[in-house]
C-alpha cells in the first residue's frame, strides 16, 4: 500500500532536518505560458515536505484555476511527510482518488483558502495524522481532511488516528482569506457537495467537525437567509474519543444513515444536525 516502483524521496538528512522534496505545479500566467496540468499515477512519496514552511508541501496544486479534471493524484501513497500531503490552493477540479497518507503533519487532504470548489476526493485513506506547531493555529488539532469549502465532494475516504484532532473538518469562513481573498465567495454559507459513504475512527476528539458555522442558502451571497439542506450522508464513526460528530452553528444540515460506535453503545441515526 505505501511503497511504489516510483518513489520520490527527500534525501538522507532528511529525518533530521524535516526538509524534504515538494512537488508544485503552478500556472504564471504568462501570455506565452500553456495552461498547466499535474497528473500523478502510481507513485511513492515519503520525508516529504518543508516544516513550517508555506507552500512546500508533498503534493501542491497552486493557483491553477480550474483544471476540468486534468490534474488528478491516483494511486498514490504519502508518508512520513513533514508538512501536510496533499494541498489544493486556489485550484478548481482536481480528482483526488485511492491515495494514502501515513504519519503525515498537519491537516492532511488540504483546501487552502476557502475559494477551491469542485474537486473530489475519492476512495482515499488518512492514517496517524500529527500535530503541526509552526502552521495555522487549527494544525494543532490537525484534520485528516480539512474542507474550507463546502462545494467539493468525498466519497468513501478513510479517517482515522488523528492524534490530537479530527478525521474530517469543515470548516467554512464568511469570504475565502490568503491569496485568494475575496468578497464574491461565501464558504458558510456556499452549496453543499457530496459528503458520502466515509469512515471515521480512533480520532482523538471528532469523527466529523463542522466548525465554526454553516448554513447553506440558495444565494450564498445575496445577504438573503434563504435556508436550503445540506447532506451529509452515510458517515459510520467508531472510537472517536469524545464522538462521532459535533457541529457548533447549523441549521439545516441533514444526516442519513449514520452508523457510529462509541464505548459502551451502538447508535444508528437518520435526522438533522
Amino acid at each position: 500500500m505505501l511503497h511504489t516502483s516510483a518513489p520520490l524521496q527527500g534525501d538522507p538528512t532528511t529525518s533530521s532536518t524535516m526538509f524534504g522534496g515538494h512537488v508544485m505545479s503552478t500556472w504564471s500566467k504568462s501570455p506565452w505560458a500553456s495552461y498547466p496540468t499535474m497528473q500523478l499515477s502510481n507513485v511513492e512519496l515519503r520525508q516529504m515536505g518543508q516544516a513550517f514552511q508555506m507552500g512546500r508541501y508533498p503534493v501542491h496544486f497552486h493557483m491553477m484555476g480550474d483544471t476540468s479534471f486534468t490534474s488528478w493524484v491516483a494511486n498514490c501513497s504519502i508518508h512520513h511527510t513533514w508538512n501536510r500531503g496533499v494541498t489544493i490552493h486556489g485550484t478548481h477540479q482536481v480528482h483526488v482518488r485511492h491515495t494514502t497518507a501515513f504519519v503525515t503533519t498537519g491537516h492532511t487532504f488540504f483546501l487552502e483558502d476557502g475559494v477551491e470548489y469542485g474537486n473530489i476526493f475519492e476512495g482515499n485513506c488518512g492514517f496517524l495524522t500529527q500535530v503541526s506547531n509552526g502552521m495555522l493555529i487549527t494544525d494543532n488539532n490537525p484534520a485528516t481532511f480539512w474542507m474550507t469549502n463546502p462545494n467539493n465532494t468525498l466519497i468513501g475516504n478513510h479517517a482515522g488516528g488523528s492524534l490530537e484532532g479530527f478525521g474530517f473538518w469543515y470548516h467554512l469562513d464568511d469570504n475565502p482569506g490568503g491569496a485568494s481573498k475575496t468578497y464574491s465567495i461565501c464558504p458558510k454559507y456556499e452549496t453543499m457537495g457530496v459528503f458520502k459513504n466515509n469512515l471515521a475512527h480512533s480520532n482523538q476528539f471528532y469523527g466529523l467537525r463542522i466548525h465554526p458555522e454553516y448554513y447553506q442558502q440558495s444565494c450564498p451571497c445575496c445577504g438573503q437567509w434563504n435556508l436550503t439542506p445540506a447532506r451529509f450522508e452515510g458517515l459510520i464513526g467508531y472510537k472517536n474519543g469524545v464522538n462521532c460528530v459535533v457541529a457548533t452553528q447549523v441549521r439545516q444540515a441533514l444526516h442519513s444513515c449514520w452508523l457510529y460506535v462509541q464505548p459502551g453503545r451502538i447508535h444508528t441515526v437518520i435526522g438533522m444536525l
